[in-house]
């Protein structure tokens, strides 16, 4: 009997992830329309400080002695059922498999050598674009058989195609939008002497971290429940993508005073609008859309695609954006057990989302009961306050 065309063997250890990190940069490097998210750098460190009470389990695909494809996974334990991920650190992002264009074929094999290797195991992918078409394979492939699927929609991503050049980007907008931007730069530069910076490479430190840091706990984000760049994660990710040549940070400054930042992600054929904040003392001047324009001025014309603004339909990804990109959540399950599980924290995510105006509901009913408490345990400190005195 001929050998099969691929092998696949599984690695369930940090220490084993490390030993794959050559082999798994340069399968990266041979796929074109891989995501920074499916790097060797971003999923050991979801694993180790995104992802809890989890263990990897990375199904690499092999031909002949080259790797051709690779499913970043862990395993967790949800209600008595094995679930399969994505090493992934929430809330920014994409999931999914690297699997090199000339094996596309990969992709399903991993599925099934996943399914046999953990049968009955659950898989839940947070959120992929519909045009990862690796990671729509493999999740096709997973729940052949006896899987139960349920698939649903995500916020869609806005996106800015960069061919051309910035001003024939901007003439596509209408002519009160252009004129604004015209004016809030001139405003800006009138007042302040301007400075735009772009980190690259060794430059991108633990430094550069706490200075987008001192912007953020300045800005609206953390009080809004944003993802703090203070975590561990933030502090071993942005400096290894810094090393890889995986990221840029622009930070606008005014008189010398860091205002703004933005955290761009960087692959082959696509930039990613990963973090931003800026300073709210600055509002007024718009210090935020400013460092959009700066950058984009810079963008166009450079090889890659597209700037894709990720997830989230806010009035400036809505203003930048020229087109959405489709995402997906999906979870394929088996069993009573499985049905249980998928439905808490996974599939209640899809169906809020196809019933809007019940979410709405709950989480003002739920803020309300939050106002409740906090007015509870008020009043409780002040009549012991009272009583002691």
């Amino acid at each position: 009997m001929p050998e099969p065309r691929y092998k696949v063997a599984f690695v369930e250890s940090d220490a084993g992830m490390v030993a794959l990190a050559p082999e798994w940069r340069r399968l990266y490097a041979r796929c074109p329309d891989a995501h920074p998210y499916s790097t060797f750098e971003w999923a050991l460190n979801s694993l180790r400080f995104g992802v809890r009470g989890c263990g990897p389990v990375v199904a690499v695909a092999s031909c002949g002695d080259e790797i051709v494809g690779l499913a970043p996974l862990c395993q967790t334990a949800v209600l008595g059922s094995t679930v399969l991920q994505y090493l992934h650190c929430r809330p920014y992002g994409y999931v999914g498999p690297l699997v090199e264009p000339n094996h596309a074929d990969a992709a399903a094999v991993l599925a099934e050598q996943c399914r046999r290797h953990l049968p009955g195991a659950l898989l839940y992918c947070q959120e992929h674009s519909a045009e990862d078409l690796a990671a729509a394979r493999l999740f096709k492939s997973y729940a052949g058989g006896t899987q139960s699927v349920d698939v649903w929609e995500r916020p869609a991503s806005w996106c800015i195609p960069l061919g051309g050049t910035f001003d024939t980007y901007v003439s596509r907008h209408s002519g009160a939008s252009r004129k604004s931007l015209r004016r809030d730069e001139r405003r800006l530069k009138a007042a302040f002497e301007v400075e735009t910076l772009c980190l690259r490479g060794s430059e991108v430190t633990n430094d550069t971290v706490d200075r987008m840091l001192a912007i953020q706990l300045r800005s609206w984000m953390v009080p809004r429940g944003a993802v703090s760049l203070r975590l561990p994660f933030y502090r071993e990710v942005i400096p290894a993508f810094g090393t890889a040549g995986n990221v840029e940070v622009w930070i606008l400054q005014l008189d010398g005073k860091d205002v703004a930042y933005q955290i761009l992600f960087l692959s082959q054929k696509r930039v990613y609008a990963h973090n931003t904040a800026f300073d709210i003392r600055y509002g007024e001047y718009s210090p935020g859309t400013m460092l959009m324009m700066f950058m984009l001025r810079d963008l166009f014309g450079r090889g890659q695609q597209e700037f894709d603004l990720l997830q989230g339909d806010g009035w400036c990804k809505r203003w930048w954006g020229e087109r959405q990109r489709a995402n997906y959540g999906a979870v394929a399950y088996e069993g009573g057990l499985g049905w249980l599980a998928s439905w808490w924290p996974y599939r209640w995510q899809g169906w809020f989302a196809r019933r809007p105006r019940l979410k709405l509901a709950v989480k003002s009913g739920l803020g309300k009961v939050q106002q409740l408490v906090g007015s509870a345990v008020e009043d409780r400190g002040r009549v012991l306050r009272r009583w002691r005195r």
